[in-house]
């Protein structure tokens, strides 16, 4: 961790503030590649892929080159370069708490992002792709995430696109008891619909999942149906239902308009999956993302109010990041410090026995009272550094670098005047013997 850790940090986004649905599916990559990938490049890296965006958060002392990261990724830059944006410092963290709490989504406050927030930094951490300054920055935001939806209205009403779905059926159908509906997934969307949907009244639901025991948990929670997915499911189940929402992750489309044909009866189809489940050409009635969250702007107007608040929010929460960071920065820099002068004494300790001034058996005697020395003698400097940096910690972490820096300097010639004496004494010593 340096004593400039925020400023290392890097986002390369694009999300769907700027970059149509379409061609945001496009630029979804898989996990495992994406992450191989980037460790070729930063110390601490972190991918935050939605339905509404695919983000990249890096840490990296050397400063990165945006069409560099977007090339090994995906193989020719200039293919995507114009879809992505680039963020450094407090304008990257800044962006990751909006997203956070909801500000950047497409339906203000939603709260699935929080829990995919939880899902990507728990993959991230179980494979140390973020380690201590990412960590406490996604930590942080989403601390902030939760916070702010119970503390400002911004979560009230329509909180997502599983709300906002049960939304659009109830105005089409004006009642869900009778509708027969299929839930393709049964990962954090298909959970929240099953939720949404229940809670509306809607009692013929059934669910499809790649993994039966998932689908078998979520729908007894509900008393649903379920069944595995496969090609012939999906087919059969859909001649039999009335609404069809699919909401999986997945490489290539699940249902394609050769699918379609197959059909005798066709549902209303509402696609929510990132990539796209459905082809965009099937010759068939489909609801998606972007249509619900072009409806999503009515409702977002309702909670300006609380956005506002929210963005004030969010600049005193990178305040308290930024300080956080500096002390654990300052923190470590320390710790290095205490270390390094406790290493020259070690190694003045072993020069001693050497030349015999010290006996090898006083070795651990001698240790323990030049340790108690050393730290006690860094003990008030140590106070002063740490009041010190309240006021300027960024100047008091530079003082403690040059600091390093100028000791070891003068150990190092120290070192080497004595070793050239030793050198010269056993020459002298060696030349009358020949």
């Amino acid at each position: 961790m340096t004593c400039d850790s925020l400023s290392s940090i890097v986002l390369i986004a694009a999300t769907h503030r700027w970059v149509n649905p379409r061609d945001l599916s496009r630029l979804y990559l898989d996990l495992d590649y994406a992450y191989r990938k980037l460790s070729e490049i930063a110390e601490e890296r972190f991918v935050f892929q939605t339905c509404h965006r695919v983000e990249f958060y890096l840490l990296t002392n050397d400063g990165v080159n945006p069409e560099r990261v977007l090339e090994r990724l995906y193989g020719n830059a200039r293919n995507v370069l114009t879809y992505f944006r680039y963020f450094t410092g407090e304008d990257a963290v800044r962006h990751l708490l909006k997203v956070a709490s909801g500000l950047d989504s497409a339906i203000l406050g939603e709260c699935e992002v929080l829990g995919q927030l939880e899902t990507a930094y728990d993959y991230a951490t179980r494979n140390r792709h973020i380690r201590d300054v990412l960590r406490l920055v996604v930590e942080r935001a989403i601390r902030f995430g939760k916070y702010v939806r119970t503390s400002t209205g911004i979560s009230r009403g329509v909180t997502g696109f599983g709300s906002l779905t049960v939304l659009y059926l109830k105005k089409l159908y004006q009642t869900l008891d009778d509708l027969k509906i299929l839930i393709i997934g049964a990962g954090e969307m298909g959970s929240t619909l099953a939720k949404e949907l229940h809670d509306a009244g809607a009692r013929h639901v059934i669910i499809l999942n790649r993994t039966i025991e998932k689908a078998k948990e979520l729908a007894e929670r509900y008393n649903y149906k379920y069944d595995l997915l496969t090609k012939e499911n999906l087919i059969k189940y859909l001649q039999e239902v009335d609404v069809a929402i699919f909401a999986v992750s997945v490489r290539e489309p699940l249902l394609r308009g050769e699918d379609i044909s197959q059909l005798r009866r066709r549902p209303l189809i509402i696609d929510l999956g990132m990539p796209h489940n459905v082809d965009e050409n099937v010759d068939t009635a489909v609801v998606w993302l972007e249509d619900l969250a072009k409806l999503a702007e009515k409702y977002n107007k309702e909670k300006l109010e609380e956005a506002k608040k929210i963005e004030e929010l969010i600049e005193k929460e990178l305040e308290n990041i930024t300080s956080e960071l500096r002390k654990k920065t300052l923190k470590n820099l320390l710790s290095q410090y205490i270390k390094f002068v406790n290493n020259i004494a070690t190694k003045e300790l072993e020069k001693a026995i050497t030349q015999k001034v010290i006996r090898p058996e006083d070795k651990e005697k001698v240790g323990i009272v030049i340790r108690a020395i050393t730290n006690k003698a860094l003990r008030p400097l140590i106070r002063l550094v740490e009041e010190y940096s309240k006021q300027d910690p960024q100047q008091i972490a530079k003082i403690l670098n040059d600091l390093t820096r100028l000791i070891k300097e003068e150990f190092e010639q120290h070192t080497a005047t004595t070793n050239d004496e030793n050198g010269s004494r056993r020459h002298g010593e060696e030349g009358p013997k020949r």
